[in-house]
């Protein structure tokens, strides 16, 4: 007959335990044997289907934020010079024209301007 006694009692150590136990049923009889066993531990994994749901959402997460961080920088990069009229006649311009391309866009402006 085998017998399993198992201790969840964290005050003692599993020896201290089994000298306890000898002493008080007296092990010396022949066909009793103790033996003490430690419990195998298996660390179990996540499951597979939250491991893909967090790859998934946090893919997600840094594409959205990938996105947001390109959008703000195309946003700051342009820059632009709108220039516009009494009469609301308005043009806008990147910011890096030059300043030759920019004086014909204002003498233009200056012509609409004078056509009202």
């Amino acid at each position: 007959m085998e017998l399993k006694i198992i201790s969840k009692y964290d005050g003692l150590s599993i020896s201290q335990f089994a000298e306890l136990l000898k002493r008080q049923i007296k092990l010396n009889i022949n066909n009793i044997v103790l033996e003490i066993r430690t419990p195998r531990r298996t660390l179990r994994g996540l499951d597979p289907s939250i491991l893909v749901a967090i790859v998934g959402t946090t893919g997600t997460a840094l594409g959205a934020l990938i996105s947001g961080i390109l959008q703000v920088l195309k946003l700051t990069s342009m820059k632009k010079i709108v220039l516009q009229t009494k009469s609301g006649s308005r043009i806008e311009v990147p910011a890096d024209i030059s300043p030759k391309d920019l004086d014909i866009l204002i003498q233009k402006i200056k012509k609409l301007d004078s056509k009202d």
